[in-house]
């Protein structure tokens, strides 16, 4: 079994180990990850993720706070690498300039439509 002790918090960027401590039910022996040494071909998380919802007992399916953390860590992640490809781009110190300038009620009418 994986048992994490003490009281930080756990982040799934990171510690591979992230889904296994979540969810003991579901992976008993702490074993199963996406990052694992053993494997020779390293799995994508999103590609992990698929994986495990097509497998044929459906424990992961059945299991909502996985799906649903699951689908939430990939979209974080999505989102962050498209960000940080718009921060890199070449024209950042613009939008930048942009992004600086609104105000608040700017934002909150923008957030309104």
């Amino acid at each position: 079994m994986n048992v994490v002790n003490g009281t930080n918090l756990l982040l799934d960027y990171e510690v591979d180990y992230y889904f296994t401590a979540a969810f003991p039910t579901i992976f008993p022996y702490g074993s199963g990850k996406h990052l694992d040494g053993c494997r020779q071909d390293q799995l994508s998380l999103s590609h992990w993720i698929q994986l495990l919802l097509r497998h044929s007992s459906r424990g992961f399916q059945r299991h909502n706070a996985f799906v649903a953390l699951a689908f939430d860590v990939t979209r974080r992640r999505h989102n962050s690498f498209k960000a940080s490809l718009q921060t890199r781009s070449d024209n950042w110190e613009a939008t930048e300039r942009v992004l600086t300038s609104l105000t608040s009620e700017q934002l909150l009418a923008a957030a309104v439509l």
